[in-house]
């Protein structure tokens, strides 16, 4: 497992549609994580978690404004 330090770790990475935020789910990816993606822009966002899956992660998304306090309770659910 020390090739993939991240396997079965949850990490929650929000602004995951593009920029850093997409850079880093890519690495815990690649490192095996189980990811949980949120970003307002689902068409992008939808196209991160893809890449993430086949860079050997689990990940899903849920689209939203994260300042929204709805948005932020269904993330973390």
């Amino acid at each position: 497992m020390l090739d993939r330090p991240l396997a079965d770790h949850a990490i929650l990475i929000t602004g995951a549609s593009s920029g850093i935020g997409a850079a880093l789910a890519l690495q815990c990816a690649a490192q095996g994580a189980w990811l949980v993606l949120t970003a307002r822009r689902e068409h992008e966002l939808d196209l991160v978690a893809q890449q993430c899956i086949a860079h050997g992660g689990r990940a899903v998304y849920v689209a939203g404004d994260i300042t929204d306090p709805v948005h932020a309770h269904h993330v973390v659910e």
